[in-house]
């Protein structure tokens, strides 16, 4: 493993994000830029620096700082979303910038050898307008998810990849809601806000729209003492300290906006497990002056498995959070865990109950410890690369390596190279049988039929029988007729509100009824 912080102005100020792309990396910064960059390996022993790093571009639109740049699911667009409150969609245009556009404005001195062009106007939500902090791409790449400082998320529906046809906004966080992350699946979404919540939401196919609708599906705010830990030792201290063993304890750390502008969950690439950010656990410690034990909160971050959340009870009246489902692990860490990211790649295990394993990164303020998910043990540890916070992790696979970016609000970037067989040995679809379809490139995301579709159907099918055999007393139906209450699909489920306004239906006349006499 080569670690290395490199001296360069990336940014005027703080690094907000950053993504690797298709043989590229991006940041975005409070200068109200995101840009643009090649990066390169030198593997000369006595080189001063073993990256190189080349400007290649410089996205000038937005007006206020960026905080969150994604590229698509293909690498060949970008989205970047910003404090003016817009979502931007870049492609890739010219390789050769003979003249500077007019838009790079005082960027035009820069070196800049790609023209990134904005893709038509930008990405507006007609509703309450606020800070946008994170985003998240649908894993077919027709859908976009932001996040905002007013409690919402919204759904953009891609026209194209080009434009927006609908947003979808969702209202469910009682705070700033500042990460995103969508299983790569495709069936669920898991925000974190600092209400000190974490949201799970089911997408759900709307075959009428040809898109996803999102639905909340659950609440994990509170677990128990039991939930959190399981060592039987320790649980029994810790509850002989509350007068009441059922008394839930929070897990998730809130009001930290003073201390850190995100919190970015993320899916393994297998869907498998989520890692959730901003968590705390109990324990017991000894006051060494009274010699007393009293319990101590820690920092760290907490797995959920897919199917503890799919399997998630609906909320009740005595419980209106629902019942919380238990952690896959719990990792510990000496301060406030930040972001996630993980591995594009999958390994091979030797843990006889998985056949294969993810490597994920972990981020708390100051500190990167890397993660298999086979044993949830860490593998690698990167500490004091940065003095201020970390605001976001980027993965990479080259040809014979791994590299990770870690930007923070120190205004610099670090580069964690990792040997091709270091992390673990590398699996694909050709050698390995248990590879996820969703995984391999091509995979075409198909929309399931939802259930209230196929009864539509159903009873279409059923009233067209009617017409053409007759059914004795009765009239056949109009010709077109179809019952509207079947029909009429929700979008969104509760707490959804459209951004743009349905059409107006009008609704029939009535029979004027002459008075009688």
């Amino acid at each position: 493993m080569i670690a290395e912080t490199l001296p360069i102005n990336w940014h005027k100020g703080y690094i907000m994000s950053c993504d690797f792309g298709v043989g590229r990396f991006v940041t975005s910064g409070l200068d109200n830029r995101a840009r643009v960059w090649r990066i390169s390996y030198n593997d000369n022993p006595t080189a001063e620096h073993k990256f190189t790093v080349t400007q290649v571009s410089v996205l000038t639109l937005h007006h206020h700082a960026v905080n969150s740049v994604r590229f698509s699911p293909d690498g060949q667009q970008l989205a970047t979303c910003s404090d003016d409150q817009k979502v931007r969609l870049w492609q890739l245009k010219a390789t050769k910038v003979d003249t500077m556009p007019e838009d790079f404005g005082d960027d035009a001195e820069e070196q800049i050898s790609e023209h990134w062009e904005a893709l038509g106007p930008p990405l507006h939500r007609n509703i309450q307008q606020n800070e946008l902090v994170d985003m998240t791409w649908a894993p077919d790449g027709h859908q976009l998810l932001c996040t905002s400082y007013n409690n919402t998320i919204t759904m953009f529906r891609l026209n194209g990849q080009t434009t927006a046809s609908k947003s979808m906004s969702y209202n469910h966080h009682s705070s700033h809601c500042q990460g995103v992350a969508w299983d790569p699946v495709g069936r669920l979404v898991v925000t974190q806000g600092d209400d000190a919540a974490v949201k799970v939401y089911i997408a759900r196919p709307n075959a009428r729209t040809g898109y996803c609708d999102l639905k909340l599906h659950a609440t994990i705010k509170k677990a128990t003492v039991a939930q959190m830990l399981s060592a039987p030792a320790d649980i029994a201290a810790i509850n002989a300290m509350f007068p009441d063993n059922d008394v839930p304890q929070p897990v998730y750390r809130s009001q930290l906006h003073h201390l850190v502008f995100f919190r970015r969950p993320a899916w393994t690439p297998d869907g498998a497990f989520v890692v959730t950010v901003t968590g705390q656990y109990p324990t017991i410690k000894t006051d060494p002056e009274t010699n007393q034990d009293f319990v101590a909160w820690c920092d760290c971050a907490v797995v959920y498995s897919r199917q503890a959340l799919e399997q998630i009870k609906k909320p009740t009246k005595t419980n209106p959070a629902g019942p919380p489902p238990r952690p896959t692990a719990i990792l510990p860490f000496g301060e406030t865990v930040v972001a996630a990211q993980a591995h594009p790649g999958l390994f091979a295990s030797d843990e006889p109950e998985f056949d294969h394993f993810a490597i994920i990164a972990v981020a708390s303020l100051k500190s990167i410890v890397i993660y298999r998910s086979d044993t949830w043990k860490p593998v690698s540890v990167v500490q004091n690369a940065h003095f201020t916070p970390i605001t976001d992790l980027a993965w990479r696979r080259d040809a014979g390596s791994h590299l990770l970016a870690v930007t923070s609000t120190d205004g610099f970037v670090t580069f964690v190279r990792f040997e091709e067989l270091e992390l673990g040995t590398p699996v694909d679809a050709v050698s390995y049988a248990g590879y996820p379809a969703h995984m391999v490139d091509g995979y075409k995301f198909e929309l399931e039929k939802p259930v209230a579709k196929k009864k539509v159907e159903e009873k279409e099918k059923e009233k067209n029988d009617d017409k053409k055999v007759g059914v004795a007393g009765v009239p056949a139906p109009a010709a077109g007729a179809v019952d509207v209450a079947a029909a009429v699909e929700g979008e969104g489920g509760e707490g959804a509100h459209e951004a743009q306004t349905s059409p107006m239906k009008t609704r029939p006349k009535r029979a004027r009824v002459a008075p009688t006499h």
